[in-house]
């Protein structure tokens, strides 16, 4: 992965090869999140009652999902694995169920929705 630095941060891009396995054709370009972006994150309310002191909104330093899983468990012990389970995120307003690979970008919105039961 070729890194260089650009207004909006670092520039992330990585060659691929072409149908012949030639090395060389760029796939996609990324601007890497500044480490250390604050997002607002939004419990549910059972998780918050149990396990963070009731605090429902929590302000979390993470360029990444699991970053911001581990900040989340340093703070609330035991909270990252409840969140691990039975919940989607939305991040920015898009539902992930499987969030693990997602950035975070400065002034982010993360949000953890219970899981719906059907009965």
């Amino acid at each position: 992965m070729a890194s260089r630095r650009t207004p909006n941060g670092p520039e992330r891009a990585w060659l691929a090869p072409d149908r012949r396995g030639a090395p060389g054709r760029i796939m996609a370009v990324e601007h890497a999140r500044s480490e250390g972006a604050v997002a607002r994150v939004v419990l549910p309310n059972e998780l918050a009652r149990e396990l963070a002191g009731g605090q429902k909104e929590v302000e979390v330093e993470a360029a990444n999902y699991r970053q911001l899983l581990k900040a989340l468990d340093g703070r609330f012990p035991g909270i990252g694995e409840r969140l691990r389970e039975g919940v989607a995120v939305a991040i920015d307003g898009e539902i992930f169920q499987e969030p693990f690979l997602e950035s975070i970008g400065e002034d982010s919105e993360v949000f953890f929705l219970p899981q719906i039961e059907a009965g």
